[in-house]
């Protein structure tokens, strides 16, 4: 008798976690029960959720199975303000081991999603959630919109916050800092948890101002601030990172902690880019606001031969160029699209691909550049020396060149008319590097070589986020220095490379995900060995993330991970701690 009660699977898994120190899982012994689970939802009002996944209604095995829903379901698919919206889904099904698509044919089950949701509307909802996570040992995930690149807002064998209806922003014409015993004299916005780049714009545009953030209106103010944050308006105000003046914050312990430069110091530090989802849930965040600024946006377009060496030549040159454009007060974006005939130039180009009239397999370069307060003719004088040197190369008859310029009397005018390049509800990766003028300034072969050998079948385009400039450059954080990179003082532009792969297709997944890693970045870590990476825009596998992310203020990091959550209750990957956590084959998250 006693042998066979040895023998039983739960007696190994309670051996396994109590050696091991593993997360339970829902096969696990010590998992909580229905009543443990009841009376958290009572603890919490009533909001305790125990979702399907949203494409479930696409399979006929699954109780909710609707084919009329099906159609709604696969039509939204591809908008990140469908998987916001839904406490479960996430902008990238890869992440939750695509284990329930739109696609009737495919499997449906709930492996790679949280068990149960919290639908946190306060802070109290928060500190109920952790604690009931540390005193269980139920692995935590936190969800604001799903937008996330490395999918650490989604986890298998979960309990998930998820902060979507934590809503409100204040603002404030001299802000003074819980436990400063003066203002600031700052004007400032306090932005509650689930509220999105798009809707904070507006709501500042009516006090006529402005905040630092992305370009993509669906991101929520969090994950973007935390991990550092650039966008349009970086150049002139820096990060997202360094407008922070105060965070409310839940911490391990179920504490809920207001951190600014008076109290918390060290949390201070770590929050601003030491990423989301490590040193606990940011309930609220306070941030510096600006007035507004008119915005310049110079659009150039060069078309050539696919994948000629005239359009590599043109890649090289223009981006030897980047640090004097940058130097001179032009930041923004731009899109370098070997073969408009490829995957990703229908990606890219969509419904303008017929207007463009580009025929098959044209190579592209484009690019909007912004210079803030200053006319036309300030953006076409920066970028003439440049044309020039394009009119006069060697290779100037096998290319053509457009250009135009726009003008913005505000902010929200322009954010109407550009929106940040996305594209979801499928499956991939984004690798990413910082590219510093000691880098850019290198022999133009070099650069040629390295950013060609970032194209591969599975990307097939390289996106460029040169949004730094002298407001990132020269930035002084209020509290003194952030967590962010050094790197990011020096870079002049980000350099992502964007793969993907057909969903279920575990050997085409292998083969894409190890390119990108050991190949696509590893060319550009030659090109830019001394840099880094932008943490929220990166492969997940990037190697010595620790180093890559954050430089020599890791092990400071590091120390502060420990003080304030010693047991590991919040972990995501790659995150400060996480390289002390394992994910075992079935799922589990165990201690090494």
């Amino acid at each position: 008798m006693k042998a066979a009660w040895l023998s039983l699977p739960w007696f190994h898994a309670l051996v396994v976690e109590a050696v091991q120190d593993c997360k339970v899982t829902p096969k696990s012994p010590r998992w909580p029960s229905p009543s443990d689970w009841e009376q958290l939802n009572r603890t919490i009002s009533g909001k305790l959720l125990n979702p399907l996944p949203p494409a479930s209604v696409c399979h006929r095995n699954e109780p909710n199975f609707n084919p009329s829903q099906c159609v709604v379901v696969s039509t939204q698919w591809n908008s990140s303000v469908f998987h916001a919206d839904d406490p479960l889904s996430v902008d990238w099904p890869n992440f939750n081991n695509d284990s329930c698509l739109p696609d009737p044919d495919a499997p449906c089950n709930k492996d790679g999603f949280p068990i149960f949701v919290v639908n946190a509307t306060s802070a109290s909802d928060v500190q109920s959630a952790v604690n009931f996570s540390r005193q269980r040992n139920v692995r935590l995930v936190i969800k604001a919109t799903g937008h996330d690149v490395l999918g650490r807002s989604t986890g298998s064998s979960s309990l998930s916050i998820w902060t979507h209806y934590m809503r409100g922003i204040t603002f404030n014409k001299n802000f003074q800092p819980q436990g400063c015993s003066s203002p600031l004299g700052l004007s400032s916005a306090t932005i509650a948890a689930g509220m999105q780049m798009g809707e904070i714009y507006a709501a500042a545009a009516q006090q006529n101002l402005t905040v630092v953030g992305g370009d993509v209106p669906t991101v929520g103010v969090i994950g973007l601030l935390t991990g550092g944050g650039y966008g349009p308006l970086s150049s002139t105000y820096g990060l997202a990172a360094d407008a922070a003046l105060e965070f409310d914050i839940v911490t391990a312990d179920g504490k809920l902690l207001t951190v600014n430069e008076c109290q918390h110091t060290d949390l201070f530090f770590a929050l601003r880019g030491g990423s989301a989802g490590t040193f606990g849930v940011v309930t609220s965040v306070t941030v510096r606001t600006f007035p507004n600024l008119s915005i310049t946006t110079h659009v150039l377009t060069i078309n050539a031969t696919a994948d000629s060496e005239a359009f590599w030549d043109t890649t090289a040159l223009i981006h030897s160029d980047l640090p004097r454009l940058a130097d001179g007060g032009l930041s923004g974006q731009y899109f370098i699209l070997p073969n408009s005939s490829s995957a990703a130039g229908a990606r890219v180009l969509g419904s303008q691909a017929a207007s463009l009239q580009l025929g098959p397999g044209r190579g592209i370069i484009s690019w909007a550049l912004n210079i803030m307060n200053q006319p036309a003719a300030a953006a076409n004088g920066l970028v003439e020396p440049l044309l020039q040197q394009l009119k006069n190369s060697t290779w100037s008859s096998q290319i053509s060149i457009e250009t135009e310029t726009q003008e913005f009397q505000d902010f929200s005018s322009y954010a109407d008319v550009f929106d940040g390049l996305q594209v979801v509800g499928v499956d991939g990766l984004i690798g990413g590097r910082f590219l510093d003028k000691k880098a850019l300034s290198r022999n133009k072969v070099d650069i040629k070589e390295a950013l060609k050998a970032t194209i591969t079948p599975a990307g097939g385009i390289i996106l460029g986020e040169m949004l730094m400039g002298k407001g990132v450059w020269d930035a002084q954080p209020r509290g003194g220095d952030n967590a962010v990179s050094k790197a990011w003082r020096s870079a002049i532009t980000n350099t992502l490379i964007p793969v993907g792969w057909a969903p279920l297709d575990a050997r085409q997944k292998e083969l894409v995900t190890s390119e990108l890693t050991n190949k696509n970045m590893a060319a550009l870590r030659r090109l830019a060995p001394h840099t880094g990476v932008y943490l929220n825009e990166c492969d997940p596998m990037e190697p010595n993330f620790q180093n890559s992310f954050w430089g020599d203020k890791y092990g400071k990091l590091l120390q502060i991970k420990q003080t304030y959550d010693p047991q590991g209750v919040f972990f995501c990957h790659p995150c400060v701690g996480s390289e002390f956590w394992i994910m075992r084959p079935d799922g589990q998250l165990c201690k090494i």
